[in-house]
C-alpha cells in the first residue's frame, strides 16, 4: 500500500465522503454571524478552502462584494475548478504560511474564514500564532478573521461517526479513526482503492480546548470579539464541540 500525501487521492471522492456536511447551512450562519457584528463580507479570502464547496454557498449571499479561496491541495483546488455554482471565484494554491507580509491594498480583505477544522491541522501553538499574523496582514483596518476549531469534546462524543467505508466514482475507500486524549491527538486514515491500487493517507489534527486557542489570540494584535458555540450565537463553554472565533483587526 502506497503512503500519500493528505488530499492527493482523497480530494477525488471528498465530496462523497463528506456528503453529511451541509456547506449551505454554515454559509448562512457566516452571514449571520456578519450581521450579528454588523459587519459586511466585501472582499473575502477562505483559507483551506478544500473542493470550495461553501464557497459555492456564500458567494450569492448578501454583501459579498468578491470572494478568493486558496487551499495547500493542489488536487482539491482542482476539483474546486470544476463547479459551475463557484465558477466566480478566483480559486488558488496558497499555504497558510504564503500569506504575503507585504500586500497591497487591493490585495488586502475585510474578512478572512477557515473553516472546517483547518485550525487543527496546525499542531503547535507558534504554527497558530504565526497564522493569526499573517492573517492580520491580510486583513484591512476593521476587518474580521472568522474561524472554527473542532475540540476534544468533538472526538470524544462522536467517535462514532468519524469511520465509514464507501465508494465515490472509481475510487473505494475506508475512513478509520482514533483520539489519543493523553496528546489530544485525532487521527483519520483513509484506505483508497483507485485502479487497482491501494493507497492510504493520513490527517492528523490537534484538538485545542476553548482556553488554549482564546490565550494564543488574547497575544495576538486581534481583537477578540466573540467565541461561539457550534453553529449558534451562544457563548462557547468547555462542553463545545465546536467553537466559531471572531476576531477583528
Amino acid at each position: 500500500m502506497a503512503t500519500v500525501n493528505p488530499y492527493s487521492i482523497l480530494a477525488d471522492c471528498y465530496d462523497d465522503v463528506m456528503e453529511h456536511v451541509d456547506y449551505e447551512e454554515w454559509a448562512w450562519y457566516i452571514q449571520e454571524v456578519c450581521d450579528e457584528h454588523d459587519h459586511q463580507p466585501g472582499d473575502v479570502l477562505e483559507l483551506g478552502c478544500g473542493t470550495g464547496s461553501f464557497a459555492s454557498f456564500f458567494l450569492p449571499l448578501d454583501g459579498v462584494r468578491s470572494f478568493r479561496a486558496v487551499d495547500a491541495s493542489a488536487d482539491m483546488i482542482r476539483v474546486a475548478k470544476k463547479k459551475e455554482e463557484a465558477a466566480e471565484a478566483i480559486f488558488a494554491v496558497q499555504s497558510f504560511e504564503e500569506l504575503g507580509a507585504t500586500v497591497a491594498e487591493h490585495e488586502k480583505y475585510d474578512t478572512v474564514l477557515l473553516l472546517y477544522d483547518g485550525l487543527n491541522y496546525l499542531m503547535k501553538k507558534n504554527e497558530i500564532e504565526g497564522l493569526l499574523e499573517r492573517v492580520a496582514w491580510v486583513l484591512r483596518p476593521g476587518g474580521i478573521f472568522i474561524f472554527d476549531q473542532s475540540t476534544p469534546a468533538n472526538s470524544i462524543n462522536n467517535a462514532a461517526y468519524f469511520e465509514d467505508s464507501g465508494q465515490s466514482g472509481d475510487v473505494r475507500y475506508v475512513r478509520k479513526s482514533e483520539y489519543d486524549a493523553e496528546c489530544a491527538i485525532h487521527t483519520n486514515s483513509f484506505e483508497m482503492t483507485k485502479d487497482g491500487v491501494t493507497y492510504e493517507e493520513v490527517h492528523r489534527q490537534q484538538c485545542y480546548t476553548g482556553l488554549q486557542i482564546q490565550e494564543v489570540i488574547s497575544s495576538s494584535s486581534l481583537k477578540i470579539e466573540s467565541g461561539y458555540s457550534g453553529f449558534s450565537l451562544e457563548a462557547a463553554d468547555t462542553e463545545s464541540e465546536r467553537i466559531h472565533w471572531v476576531v477583528r483587526k
